[in-house]
C-alpha cells in the first residue's frame, strides 16, 4: 500500500452504470466529460486514491473497493461498467457511491413505501477486505433514494409522493 500513489481525484457515476475515476490534475485541463449517448452523470464526488469506495446496489448489497482498484480514466473515456467491475448479479445496478476514509456520517435510504431509514456509514466498515456485503439494508420495499449525511448534520428535506403531496422533515427526527 505504501507504493501506491495517493492523489486527489474525482469519481463520477452515470445513470447507465459507468464509473469514471479521473485524477484532479487531468480534470483541470479537460474539456467536456464523455458519456454514452442517452447517458448522464448522476453523481460526482472528490476523494483520493487510497480511500474506500462504497457502492450501494438496488438489491440491498454494498460493494467495497479501494480507490486504486478502479482504473484511472481520461475525461474522454466512458469509464468502467459497474456490473463488470463489481461482478453484479444480472439486472442489479449501482444507485449510489460514497468515498470515505473514516466511515463517519450516515446514509439515508428512502423506500417506495414511504419509509426512510438512517444507517451509520460505520455499519459498513469491515476489518477484513470483504468486497460484498449482503442484506446491507431492508429489501421489503424497493429503494428510491440514497443520500449521505455528514456527522452531526441536520437537514430539512422534502419528500414528494406520487399523489403530489409533500412532507417537510428534519433528518434529526429519523431514528437510527
Amino acid at each position: 500500500v505504501d507504493l501506491i500513489d495517493d492523489f486527489n481525484l474525482k469519481l463520477f457515476l452515470t445513470e447507465h452504470g459507468y464509473i469514471k475515476k479521473i485524477p484532479l490534475t487531468s480534470l483541470r485541463s479537460a474539456g467536456e466529460l464523455k458519456t454514452k449517448e442517452e447517458d448522464q452523470i448522476v453523481l460526482s464526488q472528490e476523494g483520493h486514491n487510497k480511500t474506500d469506495v462504497i457502492f450501494i446496489s438496488d438489491r440491498s448489497c454494498v460493494y467495497k473497493l479501494k480507490g486504486y482498484d478502479i482504473r484511472d480514466h481520461k475525461p474522454s473515456d466512458l469509464g468502467e461498467f459497474t456490473p463488470n467491475l463489481l461482478s453484479l448479479e444480472d439486472g442489479e445496478r449501482i444507485i449510489f457511491v460514497r468515498m470515505t476514509d473514516d466511515y463517519s456520517g450516515h446514509l439515508l435510504f428512502g423506500f417506495a413505501n414511504g419509509k426512510i431509514a438512517r444507517i451509520p456509514l460505520s455499519a459498513y466498515e469491515t476489518k477484513t477486505n470483504r468486497r460484498k456485503l449482503v442484506n446491507a439494508y431492508s429489501d421489503v420495499s424497493p429503494i428510491v433514494s440514497v443520500r449521505y449525511l455528514p456527522a452531526d448534520t441536520e437537514e430539512e428535506l422534502v419528500a414528494i409522493s406520487s399523489l403530489r403531496k409533500a412532507l417537510i422533515f428534519n433528518t434529526k427526527n429519523i431514528p437510527m
